[in-house]
């Protein structure tokens, strides 16, 4: 969604609520000094020092405020960003839905939720305790390529993702899930020591939005139970592989 252009007067503001008082301040001085000047020297000093003192406390707490709203600015956007992939965090998710949920109760739109779970494979730790290299970069640069700009992805925790499908049905949904699947896995996101490749797996699932889902909690639900059966339905395929090794796969797992 392309955001309005700001306001260049936005920009302005706070350098003219700073000018003021300075301008105020100089302004103030000099008059003081013309007119009590040649009359009462002294008094017109310390006029004149009260005006410039006034100014220079009005540009310190203007630079105050200016450092604490930057301080305030920067500590929300740690709280709402994940700093490795770039995504929104789980803070962030149930505001989202549920301003999606409301969107779609009131204008009947399509939209979709897909979950995805992200585990490693082929990782050959060389010394006891090591872990696995992250992949969040890698997951956001194939979100990056995958989701729209109207989609919304996030990053719950460490191994969980979460992508809004505006206007998507459910077989869109399925599809997305499949070419994340596929993508994901496509190439390696890192080397062992011994520079064999280490891989990202996913399992997705996803559900089309649906009037009876009134909240976030039962979007969510429904969309994990739908990873659920989509992770039993990749553990039957799997054992079937390992006891058949030879035999064509059935059908294809979203």
């Amino acid at each position: 969604m392309d955001r309005p252009s700001p306001d260049p007067r936005a920009h302005r503001a706070p350098f003219v609520s700073r000018l003021g008082p300075v301008t105020l301040g100089v302004l103030g001085a000099s008059a003081t000094v013309v007119t009590f000047g040649p009359k009462e020297p002294l008094a017109a000093a310390g006029i004149a020092v009260l005006f410039g003192f006034a100014a220079t406390v009005s540009e310190w707490s203007a630079r105050a405020r200016a450092h604490s709203m930057a301080e305030q600015m920067a500590a929300a956007h740690v709280e709402t960003v994940d700093p490795e992939s770039g995504m929104l965090n789980g803070r962030m998710f149930r505001d989202i839905l549920e301003r999606e949920i409301a969107r779609s109760i009131r204008y009947g739109d399509r939209a979709a939720l897909a979950i995805f779970e992200v585990t490693t494979a082929n990782f050959r730790p060389s010394r006891p305790g090591e872990k696995p290299p992250s992949y969040g970069e890698h997951v956001a640069q194939v979100f990056a390529r995958i989701a729209r700009r109207s989609d919304v992805v996030l990053r719950l925790d460490t191994n969980r993702f979460a992508v809004v499908l505006s206007e998507c049905d459910r077989d869109g949904a399925a599809l997305f899930v499949y070419r994340m699947r596929t993508q994901l896995s496509m190439g390696a996101y890192a080397r062992n020591d011994d520079g064999s490749s280490i891989y990202a797996r996913a399992i997705g699932g996803c559900v089309q939005w649906a009037p009876e889902f009134t909240d976030a909690r039962s979007y969510v639900d429904a969309a994990f139970a739908d990873l659920e059966r989509n992770r039993r339905e990749i553990q039957s395929e799997e054992a079937r592989f390992r006891a058949h090794p030879n035999s064509p796969r059935e059908g294809k797992v979203a």
